[in-house]
């Protein structure tokens, strides 16, 4: 047996598979830290313009420590999905939480009519990788992968936004 039907029985995505290039998966850690970037010096700040809008009191540091957590899964989230077959609906599932945040952030400018940091970042680099990945994983996923994807990518948004709107009431 070669190794590449050696591979493909235990799970792994086999070196050069066509089927499935793993280097588009790194724009998600690699766009999300420009969105942490623009949201930390973007305008007056995020976590100011949180404050200003919502009355929601979150630190910088606060602020920082999540989104450093949260990128270092989502690479080990990449690394998985590049190794290994049965993982790949995480991508859909960043997908999903990228379009959605995206989404959150144009409609929190428009209700407040002001720049809600994030925004550029989620209009120019997320919607077009959200829909970039939400398109080809109709074919390249199960049903039931791409439930999981979908339900996982709702689940991370929705924790991003109880985060966000409890502050500093959830200190680490």
């Amino acid at each position: 047996m070669g190794m590449r039907a050696e591979t493909r029985l235990r799970g792994q995505t086999p070196p050069g598979d066509k089927a499935w290039p793993a280097a588009p998966g790194w724009l998600y850690p690699a766009t999300y830290a420009v969105h942490i970037l623009e949201e930390l010096w973007g305008g007056e700040g995020f976590t100011a313009w949180l404050a200003r809008v919502a009355g929601v009191e979150l630190a910088a540091r606060q602020f920082l420590i999540w989104n450093a957590l949260a990128l270092l899964l989502m690479a080990a989230g990449v690394r998985l999905a590049a190794r290994f077959r049965h993982m790949r609906w995480l991508l859909l599932a960043y997908g999903v939480a990228f379009t959605l945040n995206a989404l959150s952030h144009l409609a929190a400018s428009l209700y407040t009519l002001s720049y809600s940091p994030g925004l550029l970042s989620g209009l120019l680099l997320w919607l077009p990788l959200g829909a970039l990945t939400l398109v080809p994983f109709r074919k390249t996923l199960t049903r039931r992968g791409r439930r999981a994807g979908l339900l996982v990518g709702l689940l991370m948004h929705c924790v991003v936004l109880l985060l966000t709107l409890l502050g500093e009431r959830l200190r680490v």
